[in-house]
């Protein structure tokens, strides 16, 4: 579901039957971006799709995808508990940096780590955890493709692939890298991946072992409105294959959207408890029982449906209930001007939500629910994490799933 469009009549009315703050994640908008991503890329074989676990840990989302076959991209030791409990047959794992017993772990499992430094080698290679290592490498973009979010030598993250000292530690240690990964940022045009793409092919000719390429994340700035990545797909397709063809043997291509996948199908359901006209503002003030703080560091959400409908029309602020000024959920918004007590229900908040909270004056994370469009069945998860929230009701159910009829998870 692409911002801008209604929800579905159901996720309406559940967003005025549940206790609140609650978020609502709606499973046909992530199985329709699942879908898109696939049809971009299916060109390329193997190809891939891994969910970037960091965007959201809640575990009905997460079962879902790993349901439809997209593989788990993971950056901690907590989130691959959180993959494997999800059933999530393929799992990548990239992180600044991982501990002797996290490397240990993930070589237990079979899984080849993309490091992030020199320093992480040599540790992988004292802990013995084999032969086979992937790189997270740092590409010198040009200017032409630096743009806000997208960042080339000044990242912090990855190697430099033409280091003399990395030659040195893998000729030290007898490792072999098997793996390419690259995640400048967020996309901001439609050049930069496809950049990006023939960058790490010449890196594969450098590494002769190499067999699997991962192009990260960070489509969501560039790929929301859908409209490029049928033709970016394209033009990387065609590159991949050359170089299969130019060289004779194959590469494992992966993608790690996270937000693409998820964020416009979760829904924000709030209560309004205060509701004042700022005459400084020349609007309506109102708190709500969430925090944009807290819960949305990273998103912008905008007013689906105000619940009950309401005549008078004006300019409205959403502000969350936490002592921090800058505490904002929608700073300017036209709405039917609710009053205490109704209820609103925002888009845009399916990723790094829950997964990237703060806990200012203690306030617990929502419960979560997942609507299926298709069986008109929702389910109810309790966030499993730190701030997990142990109070809240049971879920409100709608149909008969065996998920639904279990409650909490």
């Amino acid at each position: 579901m692409s911002a801008g469009s209604v929800p579905p009549s159901a996720l309406r009315c559940l967003g005025r039957e549940l206790r609140t703050p609650a978020i609502l994640y709606d499973f046909t908008a992530i199985r329709s971006a699942v879908e898109l991503a696939r049809r971009a890329f299916s060109r390329i074989e193997p190809f891939s799709l891994a969910f970037s676990v960091k965007a959201n840990r809640c575990p009905s989302v997460l079962r879902l995808l790993s349901n439809i076959g997209v593989a788990a991209a993971i950056s901690s030791t907590v989130e691959l508990d959180c993959a494997v409990r999800a059933g999530f047959r393929e799992v990548f794992a990239t992180a600044p940096a991982f501990s002797g017993e996290d490397l240990r772990r993930l070589h237990e499992m079979q899984i080849v780590p993309d490091l992030n430094s020199l320093s992480q080698l040599e540790s992988h290679a004292r802990h013995g955890c084999g032969p086979a290592i992937g790189l997270r490498v740092c590409l010198p973009a040009p200017e032409r493709l630096l743009t806000q979010g997208f960042h080339g030598r000044g990242s912090r993250f990855g190697v430099n692939a033409r280091d003399s000292m990395l030659r040195a530690l893998l000729a030290k240690y007898r490792l072999k890298v098997i793996s390419l990964h690259a995640h400048l940022g967020d996309l901001a045009n439609a050049e930069q991946l496809p950049w990006v793409v023939r960058e790490l092919l010449k890196l594969a000719d450098l590494f002769g072992d190499v067999d699997r390429i991962n192009l990260g994340g960070g489509w969501y700035p560039l790929f929301r409105d859908k409209k490029p990545l049928m033709s970016v797909g394209r033009r990387i397709s065609a590159a991949v294959k050359a170089w299969k063809a130019e060289r004779g043997r194959s590469l494992h291509m992966i993608c790690e959207p996270g937000a693409f996948l998820v964020h416009e199908a979760g829904y924000l359901s709030v209560t309004v408890l205060a509701a004042d006209y700022h005459v400084r503002r020349c609007m309506t003030v109102l708190t709500v029982d969430s925090s944009a703080w807290n819960l949305l560091p990273w998103a912008e959400p905008r007013v689906f449906a105000v619940s009950p409908r309401r005549r008078l029309r004006g300019r409205c602020c959403v502000v969350g209930n936490t002592c921090h000024e800058s505490d904002i959920l929608v700073d300017d918004q036209e709405l039917q001007i609710p009053r205490c007590g109704d209820r609103l229900l925002m888009a845009g908040v399916g990723s790094y939500s829950s997964s990237n909270a703060r806990a200012l004056h203690g306030y617990p994370l929502p419960f979560e629910y997942a609507f299926d469009e298709g069986s008109a069945n929702w389910s109810g998860d309790s966030h499993g994490g730190l701030l997990g929230r142990k109070d809240a009701p049971p879920p409100v159910h709608f149909g008969a799933s065996p998920e639904s009829k279990g409650g909490r998870s």
